[in-house]
């Protein structure tokens, strides 16, 4: 039987391989590796043991994953349903402005604008084009959680499906970029993820039972 980080192993080692798979699959154009190697930077030492990597993915979670993006992209959607576009360009400056962005900022924006570009089309979503707006206008950045959250909420996408997908994807592609030197076997690099994959329901059901703005 295969285990979840396998399963998730083989998405990424495809997506990996065809940055536009990867693009539909996390919504991060081919910027998701890009984003992914800058996962060292929130590494104090090199990673080189399965403990390493732990360690490691653990700072992504709680600082990135949980701490700024499932919250961002649950701010988005509930933003972008509400066909409020003044708020989600003000969402789109309160992270420009969060210290803790700082490391992603560059990359994000880049990444977000690829897929923001991509919804102009959408001549009836107003949401879409008042941001697209503020982003040429050098108003916004289009960070990529705050793009993935409107996504979600143009496509009428299922909530919570989105956000375990991102997070999947997402610890995924940072464990292989993270853990692809470990000195020791592949099965340690595969429970170390997933031991951080089996973490994401339960904190995920806490995140959707709070009111949307208070996170």
């Amino acid at each position: 039987m295969q285990t979840l980080s396998s399963v998730i192993r083989e998405e990424t080692a495809s997506a990996l391989a065809e940055p536009k798979h990867l693009a539909r699959r996390l919504g991060t154009a081919e910027g998701g590796v890009k984003l992914a190697q800058s996962v060292g930077e929130l590494c104090l030492t090199p990673v080189k043991t399965a403990g390493d990597l732990r360690e490691c993915l653990k700072s992504y979670r709680e600082q990135v994953l949980f701490g700024m993006e499932w919250p961002s992209i649950l701010k988005a959607y509930h933003r972008a349903r509400r066909g409020e576009a003044r708020e989600l360009i003000a969402l789109d400056r309160e992270l420009s402005a969060d210290a803790g962005w700082g490391v992603w900022k560059g990359s994000s924006a880049a990444v977000g604008r690829v897929h923001l570009h991509a919804l102009r089309p959408l001549k009836d979503q107003r949401v879409v084009q008042r941001y697209w707006s503020a982003v040429e206008e050098g108003e916004a950045e289009a960070f990529h959680p705050l793009v993935y959250g409107l996504i979600l909420a143009v496509y009428s996408l299922p909530l919570r499906q989105g956000l375990l997908h991102y997070g999947w994807i997402t610890l995924s592609v940072r464990a292989w970029a993270s853990g692809r030197h470990l000195e020791r076997s592949w099965l340690e690099w595969s429970e170390a993820l997933d031991a951080e994959l089996a973490r994401l329901p339960d904190r995920l059901d806490v995140l959707l039972g709070q009111p949307p703005f208070s996170v």
